[in-house]
């Protein structure tokens, strides 16, 4: 498990740590909890490797990397005996209930729990009680390891080289794990295409935080990944295979707006809109999909169902707010028997789904 505040780089350590897997042949399962905010709340990713087939999370957590104090104070107590914990040393001296984005019950709850064991209400609370538990605990200096990528690459703004705070994590991870450094190269190069720059800054900084991670004791960690040999893994998100579908089933309009969590799948569809065909097993021919973003879901609803009236095969996905606001002119669409596809992204939250934590599915 990874975590940190949302727009940090909790998906992109995630993906990159899953896509090294799956370069090396293991089977993945990863499911990611996020805000509909842009930014600042807390969000994490959960990733399951293995070498044999995985088909669904647990409850366990058996390595957590953070790079925020928030994921800690949240998590460390779902990590399992044995297990580990990866953390700045510096988040050590955080008060719990100075952290802003945590909720106050959450607050409560842990400071409680803390006092009982007549432990401190900080994060050094939190990871002495990790630490009882049979954790294991790997301190990770990444201001250091920051200060040290920005000399070596000649960045004098420290700002820019801290991005690579959750590659680090990553790179950590796989330290202790006993993975080879390669994957890991090869998966941040994918990530970040022909951004050559980014990705030095985020192999040199990797390669420091791989050396400090393989240095530290093993302690109890008994967790290993080992890859299987030519077996590489094609890595879905849910939102891409559902427009791959769409793509392969002749889908040829797609409109939206955005909405979380259903803007990856015509973002993911926008970045593919023009395609090589297959004919009769004869490559040569090109296709392509008109992915408009409307001004809300009642446009979205209602130029797709246009586009399915001029013959087009046409789609639009949403979620439950902005899926209540197609009905009248899903209902249109019905009445006049319109061949339109919506995909519908439910969520949580009160009656349309809203973004709040009550819950209620839609």
């Amino acid at each position: 498990m990874t975590g940190g505040p949302q727009g940090s780089g909790v998906d992109s350590s995630a993906n990159i740590f899953a896509g090294a897997c799956a370069l090396s042949g293991l089977w993945i399962f990863g499911s990611r909890e996020y805000y509909s905010s842009i930014k600042g709340p807390h969000s994490y990713f959960e990733v399951r490797a293995n070498s044999e087939r995985v088909r669904s999370q647990v409850n366990n957590v058996n390595l957590l990397a953070t790079f925020d104090a928030e994921t800690l104070i949240r998590h460390a107590d779902e990590v399992c005996p044995g297990g580990g914990i990866i953390y700045d040393p510096t988040f050590s001296a955080v008060e719990i209930d100075k952290v802003d984005t945590i909720e106050q019950p959450v607050v409560a709850r842990v400071k409680d729990r803390l006092a009982k064991q007549g432990l401190p209400g900080t994060v050094a609370g939190i990871l002495e009680e990790a630490k009882k538990r049979n954790v294991n605990l790997y301190p990770i200096p990444y201001n250091d390891i920051v200060a040290k990528t920005a000399t070596q690459i000649g960045e004098h703004q420290l700002s820019k080289v801290s991005r690579i705070v959750n590659v680090l994590s990553v790179a950590a991870s796989f330290a202790i794990l006993g993975f080879d450094l390669n994957y890991l190269n090869q998966s941040i190069a994918r990530t970040f295409g022909s951004k050559k720059k980014v990705i030095d800054m985020n192999e040199i900084g990797a390669k420091m935080a791989y050396d400090i991670a393989r240095g530290l004791p093993k302690q109890s960690f008994s967790y290993q990944l080992k890859p299987i040999q030519n077996q590489p893994r094609l890595l879905l998100m849910g939102n891409e295979a559902v427009a791959l579908g769409k793509i392969v089933g002749g889908c040829r309009v797609q409109t939206y707006y955005p909405i979380t969590p259903a803007a990856d799948e015509s973002e993911f569809i926008e970045s593919h809109e023009n395609f090589d065909l297959i004919d009769g097993g004869q490559p040569g021919k090109k296709g392509s999909v008109l992915v408009t973003q409307t001004e809300d879901e009642i446009a979205a609803i209602t130029m797709a169902t246009g586009a399915a009236l001029a013959g087009a095969r046409a789609a639009t996905s949403t979620s439950g707010p902005g899926f209540s606001l197609m009905v009248e002119g899903l209902g249109w669409a019905g009445m006049n028997e319109v061949p339109v596809v919506i995909t519908q992204y439910s969520r949580g939250g009160p009656s349309t789904g809203q973004p709040t934590r009550h819950e209620q599915g839609d």
